[in-house]
């Protein structure tokens, strides 16, 4: 046998590591294939959370805008409740504000006549004075200080 040649041992031996190496790159294609699996496992896996994750901002964007709308209406039905209050305040007020002249208006024609009444009482008052005035004068008398027992 020749060295080297065909039926050498060292030619056995390169012989038996394609053997191996051939086991060992089954070994390599099934990890390849399993790689290739665990691949396809995450594509899978990473298109279904990407899924999830647009299905869930999709309900919480459809619930932002539920419950902008409903502030929205909420906001609205306020503000129209509080133009109601104010327009009701402000015609209670006129009312209110009508009563009070009424009233200052009635005080006035009161005190109106109440001085009335006062300078009817002082121009009787004056007129029995001058009339008392003018008896005493044609009579010569003296007129009474009030009291007579103080009298002097």
């Amino acid at each position: 046998m020749a060295i080297g040649g065909a039926g050498s041992p060292s030619s056995a031996s390169r012989n038996n590591s394609r053997f191996f190496s051939g086991r060992s790159s089954t070994r390599r294609v099934g990890d390849a294939l399993a790689q290739v699996n665990r691949e396809e496992t995450n594509s899978y896996i990473n298109a279904w959370e990407g899924k999830e994750r647009a299905n869930v901002n999709n309900r919480f964007e459809k619930a932002m805008s539920r419950i902008s709308g409903w502030e929205n209406a909420k906001k609205v039905a306020i503000d129209s409740s509080m133009r109601q209050s104010i327009q009701e305040l402000e015609r209670r007020k006129a009312i209110i504000m009508e009563r009070m002249k009424n009233e200052l208006a009635e005080v006035h024609r009161q005190a109106q006549q109440k001085i009335a009444k006062a300078n009817a009482t002082r121009q009787a008052e004056l007129l029995r004075i001058n009339e008392e005035a003018a008896a005493y004068r044609s009579q010569g008398l003296k007129p009474n200080k009030g009291l007579g027992c103080f009298d002097g």
